[in-house]
């Protein structure tokens, strides 16, 4: 018997919430608890059935019957709930970032470790099948070098008030970075940023420099040039590839890159070319993959693809990416 508790069901809350239902119809999942404080968001709720609903999330750390929670509220309630949750001995997947700081962050985990029970941040995009497939393909040597990446994340949209670009997109970006090119951590970091309209930047351009790459990533709220834009570049010595992040099941890759010339005296670069062409792929649904991860590992060793630390150590990327944008340098991390 599996029960899971989901603690808000706002904007996001309700996809987890549409989930969580469809592992239920499949067997994953026995019974949900949804808990909410706001009527409003309850009563697209009670349209669902099999569901029990909870306005006090307290009351639900009392619950035996519930054996892990997806916290799905504002970020600066992420480290008192998730830490409440973990000592009332149920695992926990919080929405990213993890916590507001890494002092935040470091307690958590050493909560978690104390009790046993498992902590997964909510690190999306390691989900994505087009993430997926592309890191395969790096890790396969495909691309050869990887000279640098670029994601582009833009849109005119009203800006979040209790954090910035950084904290709510950019945390993303640090750690896909990290993940495709092999999970590994960058060697600094710089960033910079700007707030136009409020006291938190709406746009902001972050560097990550790792061994023999650099990833760069553009987030902004107050960009109407391109749409909603969603999109990744991977350039590599012996070839490239994009994809759109809204478009789960397609990647492109594209044959066309510089080869020296080894006749010519002075090593003239020629531009070697065999096109275009996408890969197809098995449409999955990211956050539904990650929600099912949750459970299995819960049930199982725990051992998370976006455990407690990789969510920690993208709290970190992006306080010294801050750092950075004061000293106007790049930040070791």
């Amino acid at each position: 018997m599996v029960k899971v508790g989901l603690i808000g069901v706002g904007h996001w809350g309700k996809n987890h919430l549409r989930s969580l239902k469809k592992l239920q119809e499949q067997g994953e999942v026995d019974e949900i608890l949804v808990c909410d404080s706001n009527e409003s968001a309850l009563v697209e709720v009670e349209k669902y059935d099999g569901v029990e609903i909870e306005r006090n999330w307290k009351n639900v750390l009392n619950n035996d019957s519930v054996d892990m929670v997806s916290i799905v509220t504002p970020t600066p309630y992420h480290f008192e709930m998730s830490k409440k949750f973990l000592l009332a001995g149920k695992d926990v997947l919080v929405e990213k970032p993890l916590a507001m700081n890494v002092e935040e962050c470091d307690n958590l985990i050493k909560t978690s470790e104390e009790t046993g029970r498992g902590l997964m941040v909510g690190h999306i995009f390691r989900f994505h099948p087009g993430v997926i497939e592309l890191k395969n393909r790096i890790e396969k040597g495909e691309f050869r070098d990887i000279l640098y990446t670029i994601i582009r994340r833009q849109a005119l949209s009203s800006p979040r008030k209790d954090m910035g670009v950084m904290l709510a997109l950019g945390i993303h970006e640090v750690d896909l970075n990290c993940f495709l090119l092999g999970d590994i951590t960058p060697d600094s970091i710089f960033t910079d940023m700007n707030n136009f309209f409020d006291s938190h930047e709406e746009m902001a351009l972050i560097i990550q420099k790792f061994d023999k790459t650099k990833a760069y990533s553009y987030e902004s709220w107050v960009d109407p040039t391109k749409g909603k834009l969603r999109e990744l570049s991977l350039i590599g010595s012996q070839g490239s590839a994009s994809l759109n992040f809204n478009i789960p099941n397609k990647i492109t890759i594209h044959q066309a890159y510089f080869e020296k010339d080894r006749e010519s005296k002075d090593k003239k670069l020629e531009v070697v070319s065999g096109g275009d062409f996408e890969v197809n792929l098995e449409y999955k649904e990211p956050l539904y993959e990650e929600i099912k991860h949750f459970i299995e590992k819960s049930l199982t060793d725990k051992k998370y693809n976006s455990n407690a630390q990789i969510g920690r150590r993208a709290v970190l990327m992006i306080e010294k990416a801050v750092e950075s944008y004061k000293e106007g340098k790049f930040i070791p991390i």
